[in-house]
């Protein structure tokens, strides 16, 4: 690779990276292919983590990540977890193999969210009524630090069960920091 007159890379034959690094409509296109199964994969964990978590906190963690709304546009954007996943790919892994901190960094995400919009009184999260309006107030800081325990437990479970000890030990404390 070589850099032009103008500052810009011009391709000598030489591998670039993935087709999408270099073309913002790849990038976009891209984008909403790895959308599709990280969203299955949020739907999959929640509905498992509901089989065997508490029923009023499961559904209040449904309600605060979105995956009760059929509407994607309304779900809320999910890039910091779809940044990961472009992350894993470019650094040669799969996106499959990025799935658990993606997961893992969404649930951390909204644990935030919820517990902000309580902080700053705000009541509409993705057009609809925020978590501490629906569930009140103390039930929805229950629902925020369930979704944290659920960002460490994505790391420890069976979706992580590909990773080696020393990497999941870095992903929890990449998220614990």
């Amino acid at each position: 690779m070589s850099v032009g007159s103008t500052g810009t890379a011009a391709s000598t034959g030489a591998n670039m990276g993935p087709p999408w690094a270099s073309d913002a409509q790849a990038l976009r296109r891209h984008l909403e292919e790895l959308a599709t199964p990280f969203e299955e994969a949020l739907r999959e964990y929640v509905a498992r983590a509901g089989s065997e978590g508490v029923a009023n906190l499961h559904d209040g963690m449904a309600f605060a990540l979105g995956t009760d709304i059929e509407d994607p546009a309304l779900r809320g954007k999910r890039i910091r977890p779809l940044l990961c996943l472009l992350t894993a790919e470019a650094l040669g892994a799969t996106a499959r193999r990025g799935l658990p901190f993606a997961l893992a960094i969404e649930l951390m995400h909204n644990f935030a969210l919820v517990h902000d919009d309580i902080q700053d009184g705000d009541v509409m999260r993705r057009g609809r009524d925020a978590a501490w309006v629906r569930h009140g107030a103390p039930h929805a800081i229950n629902i925020g630090d369930y979704l944290l325990v659920h960002a460490f437990r994505v790391l420890t479970g069976p979706l992580s069960a590909e990773l080696d000890a020393p990497a999941r030990l870095r992903l929890i404390e990449l998220i614990g920091s």
